[in-house]
């Protein structure tokens, strides 16, 4: 059977509905709530200041201006931001809340390596490419909102669409602010000062190294101290590795590198590793005070929802929109306590 003859086919059978019959799936959305700061660092690469930063002035720059002028490229990926607005009529306990935005950006998807394929055992690698005109792209989406009066996201995370850290070096290159970053709301510990804190310990656990997938492996390779020490391990079998690094008997005034760990942990904490079981942080806010433990996978504000979606009835900006909505209204009281 020809190409051609192939591709008649499954055009075809995507007419003739009775030759699947659909089912509804779900799909589990994990929440990030993130809020944002403005940092400056000394030549050592220590903080000097780190105060929240309403990012809200560029969100309105963004409004502005057309949307097909709204795209950047990061790390090989392209980014468009597709939609955004500032919500009104906003109800229960979120009625107070008058500078919450909502956005939407895109992953687009320059190269495909997807076909069509039936349920008679047909496969086409060149019909889904015919089918798209030459201005034409597949994408992924992924949906957030930000409430500017708490300088903070809350982000529906989607693997395949636009992970945080993209989302953040969007607005970097939108404002030309390199020092835009983000921090995590713990539930019930907090290192309280504003100024520059004292990082002593960073802890990393991966599960079983050699199950380790294609996809966590480039995940990883952002993170190019983390995957070296990983990798060096593999080959040795079913291996749990605990990554510690510590200041020991340092002065209790001297820090680790505070841009490296908290880009670390950023990035650690959006990859969805599933062997990933450990990430922690020991910090505090000046030599004489007490080290405190931060768990910055579980002891964090976060959130997650499931959606069905179908063939007919995919998932849609509204729904997730809506769907977040629902996560903050239950979370902005223990984010509001968190802030005091």
């Amino acid at each position: 059977m020809t190409t051609t003859e192939q591709d008649t086919q499954i055009s075809e059978g995507i007419k003739n509905k009775s030759i699947v019959k659909e089912r509804k799936r779900y799909k589990e959305f994990h929440v990030d709530y993130l809020q944002t700061y403005e940092e400056k660092y000394n030549k050592d690469g220590e903080i000097i200041s780190n105060d929240l930063k309403d990012i809200s002035p560029i969100l309105e720059l963004c409004a502005a201006e057309k949307v097909e002028k709204r795209i950047k490229e990061y790390k090989g990926d392209v980014i468009r931001l597709q939609h955004i607005e500032k919500l009104t009529g906003l109800t229960n306990k979120l009625t107070g809340c008058k500078n919450i935005w909502v956005l939407q950006f895109i992953r687009i998807k320059l190269a495909n390596l997807s076909g069509i394929a039936t349920n008679s055992g047909v496969y086409s690698e060149t019909l889904l490419k015919d089918k798209l005109d030459s201005d034409q792209y597949l994408a992924d989406s992924t949906v957030c909102l930000y409430d500017a009066d708490k300088q903070l996201f809350i982000i529906a995370r989607n693997r395949d669409g636009v992970m945080p850290s993209t989302i953040l070096e969007y607005f970097r290159g939108v404002a030309k602010n390199k020092m835009i970053t983000y921090g995590v709301i713990p539930n019930e510990v907090k290192v309280k000062s504003k100024e520059s804190s004292i990082y002593r310990r960073l802890i990393i656990g991966i599960n079983d190294v050699d199950k380790m997938t294609e996809r966590d492996n480039n995940i990883l390779k952002k993170i190019k101290s983390v995957y070296g020490a990983i990798n060096s391990f593999k080959g040795y079998g079913y291996c749990n590795i605990k990554i510690e690094l510590s200041m020991g008997t340092a002065p209790k005034n001297e820090s680790m590198n505070n841009k490296k760990i908290k880009d670390t942990s950023v990035l650690l904490m959006e990859s969805d590793l599933e062997s990933l079981n450990k990430l922690e942080i020991s910090a505090k806010d000046e030599a004489d005070t007490s080290v405190e433990v931060i768990d910055l996978l579980n002891n964090k504000v976060k959130d997650k929802f499931s959606i069905g979606y179908s063939r007919e009835e995919p998932i849609v900006f509204d729904t997730l929109k809506q769907n977040l909505l629902n996560s903050y209204n239950k979370k902005i009281n223990v984010i509001s306590n968190a802030n005091k």
